[in-house]
């Protein structure tokens, strides 16, 4: 028998760590915007919204530094420009709070099931999250923006990840028209998200290492210990 997207949800990798119907909602995966979410568990759900908030807070100061809005340069592709460079904008928001009015609907986000008054995680990942320099601006989620962030991440994963770059391996992420020292974490963090969205295990400490050195390998596997 199929099972339901409630029993789904029961074995979902995130369930107890995001709200239940935001977790039932991504595990009957009605969609390429939520199917990958299966490759998320708290841990790299941690390191997801670190890079996140390393790129959303860069992106305000680069903002405020120029007085102007922030237009991401991409290199030459043939994708849809506007939707990847509205999902970099519309991430930015989420992350600053400034994104409350919803502008996550112009790209095509729709969950009328999702609350703004659900907390998106438990109190637990929240106090988890709340450790963090770089995590703490997302405790507060509520469950219907949380929603739209996966989904916002998926809107950029999926245009860039498949699209090969200069050596057809990745599609490299844009250029900013500000300081490099604002710039390049901004790109690290983008490269680690999309990296994220196709399901690389990277813990939150790994992702802030290779944001402050880009050119720093990954850190070697984990190996089980016990007999």
């Amino acid at each position: 028998m199929p099972s339901t997207p409630q029993r789904s949800a029961q074995i979902f990798p995130l369930a107890g760590t995001i709200s239940p119907k935001l977790a039932e909602e991504l595990a009957s995966g009605r969609g390429k915007y939520s199917r990958w979410t299966i490759l998320l568990d708290a841990g790299t759900l941690e390191a997801l919204l670190l890079a996140i908030g390393e790129f959303g807070e860069r992106w305000g100061t680069a903002s405020r530094l120029t007085g102007l809005p922030l237009v991401p340069q991409f290199y030459p592709h043939s994708m849809d420009e506007r939707r990847m460079r509205d999902a970099l904008e519309t991430m930015a928001r989420i992350q600053s709070s400034t994104g409350m009015n919803s502008p996550e609907f112009s790209l095509g986000f729709s969950s009328p099931l999702l609350s703004e008054q659900v907390p998106a995680f438990s109190r637990e990942f929240r106090d988890r999250l709340a450790n963090g320099a770089h995590t703490a601006w997302a405790q507060d989620l509520d469950e219907r923006r949380l929603g739209a962030l996966l989904w916002i991440v998926a809107e950029y994963g999926i245009r860039v990840s498949p699209f090969g770059g200069p050596n057809r391996s990745e599609y490299p992420p844009p250029n900013f028209d500000a300081e490099p020292a604002v710039t390049q974490p901004m790109r690290a963090a983008l490269r680690l998200i999309v990296r994220l969205y196709r399901g690389e295990p990277m813990t939150a400490a790994e992702v802030s290492r290779r944001i402050k050195d880009p050119d720093c390998p990954p850190a070697a596997p984990r190996t089980d210990q016990r007999e």
